[in-house]
């Protein structure tokens, strides 16, 4: 049986989105260590915010030349104002897809989020026929969720940023 990893990063630029990478775990070791590799020199994670362009460009290609990674990106509806309740709402939406009954682990970038998203992420291993395990992850402590701000970023970018990667990108709009 094959094992996916799914790594959660937000992005709130236009709209709030949550970006889900799935990762299976042959390709796993090997996008962690592509990503590091990445890094500058003194710098402890790749965060697109405060790349340059140039920069950006670089990441962006290397991480779409990587095997093994698929996208799903919930966005909020355009014009909806964002509330506590975002969040919550868009990982259920995420939750409904058949992307999300393929994942074993899903790792989500720590947060102030963190007390809601345990409570979420519970109900839904308990009122749903898909089990998963969680845990929440600082980005310096594990590469994968650099590939979450990656894509988030592109996707929010959309235009040239996102066109290399379209064909491993879903991307839903709340209602």
């Amino acid at each position: 049986m094959h094992k996916y990893f799914a790594y959660v990063d937000e992005t709130q630029e236009g709209r709030y989105r949550l970006c889900i990478i799935s990762v299976h775990e042959a390709a796993l070791e090997a996008i962690r260590g592509h990503l590091k590799r990445l890094r500058m020199p003194g710098q402890g994670r790749i965060h697109m915010a405060k790349e340059s362009n140039r920069r950006r460009k670089q990441i962006l290609q290397a991480v779409t030349s990587l095997p093994g990674w698929t996208a799903l990106v919930i966005e909020s509806a355009p014009g909806r104002r964002v509330t506590i309740e975002t969040r919550q709402e868009l990982f259920l939406l995420a939750a409904q897809h058949p992307f999300w009954s393929n994942l074993d682990q899903v790792i989500v970038e720590d947060s102030n989020e963190r007390t809601r998203d345990k409570r979420t992420l519970a109900w839904l291993n308990k009122h749903s026929s898909h089990q998963f395990e969680y845990r929440f992850e600082k980005p310096s402590q594990d590469a994968g969720l650099w590939v979450a701000d990656i894509i988030g970023w592109a996707t929010a970018k959309g235009g040239c940023w996102r066109t290399s990667f379209t064909d491993r990108l879903t991307v839903l709009t709340a209602p």
